[in-house]
């Protein structure tokens, strides 16, 4: 969670549990009417962490079509060895 903060309240209600005012993107609050891009698993953006949001998100890339992240991670530690 790159950049990403928030407040989180265990004893509130779910679907309450972080007040939106508390999120921010690098200490900038976040804009709801605004789109933002967020890299994470197929797991997640299938719903099976029981959380259906992200279900409602475009994918830019998919388990077919993305690059393994171990490829990723060799390439970028590799130019610096």
């Amino acid at each position: 969670m790159s950049g990403l903060s928030f407040e989180f309240d265990p004893r509130s209600e779910p679907g309450k549990r972080i007040p939106l005012e508390s999120i921010k993107i690098n200490g900038v609050p976040i804009e709801l009417e605004k789109s933002y891009t967020v890299a994470t698993k197929q797991f997640m953006c299938e719903g099976n962490d029981r959380y259906a949001v992200l279900r409602q998100g475009k994918y830019l890339n998919d388990e077919e079509t993305a690059e393994e992240i171990r490829l990723i991670l060799k390439r970028f530690f590799g130019k610096r060895g």
